[in-house]
């Protein structure tokens, strides 16, 4: 068995939202959360799950000492990932973990926030017929030709006369 295999293990539990997998992982481990690291980009297991979307992972994470204000080594944050992934109720979370931690204040776990949407394969039979490919697009106006421009005389250089024969 690959030895990162645990870890990213632990970066795909968070990712998918699977909080019961995490603390299972933890309770194995519990150093696993500090070391998990993509090699890729060096995302933490809360930036996995600012880019999953899942609320109570994010604060479960946050609860175990993850930083909701981490740098990747690319300089990005969870927020900024869950920014990118659109996971807006996860930035809104992410900020109020972040502000309670530089109050000094505890984690609120009692915020109602709505839970990540599940996302389940759409059926094939759900799908429009794709669109026929178009083979030829019609020219809708030809383009104006352009004006005729008159020369203007260069004053500053003087064109020469040509000499009589």
């Amino acid at each position: 068995m690959d030895r990162r295999e645990p870890e990213k293990e632990c970066l795909r539990a968070a990712q998918a939202g699977d909080l019961e997998r995490l603390r299972t992982l933890h309770a194995q481990d519990d150093g696993l959360l500090q070391s998990a690291r993509s090699t890729s980009k060096g995302y933490s297991a809360m930036h996995f799950a600012a880019m999953g979307g899942s609320i109570p992972v994010i604060e479960w994470l946050a609860v175990q000492g993850q930083q909701a204000d981490e740098e990747s080594p690319g300089g990005f944050t969870p927020m900024q990932v869950a920014l990118e992934y659109k996971r807006l109720p996860a930035v809104r979370r992410l900020q109020q973990i972040r502000d309670a931690v530089r109050r000094g204040e505890p984690i609120d776990l009692t915020s109602k926030q709505p839970p990540a949407p599940k996302r389940t394969p759409v059926p094939d039979t759900d799908l429009p017929a794709a669109a026929p490919k178009r083979t030829h697009v019609p020219e809708i106006d030809p383009p104006a030709a352009a004006p005729k421009r008159t020369p203007v005389p260069d004053v500053a250089n003087p064109v020469p006369a040509p000499a009589p024969a």
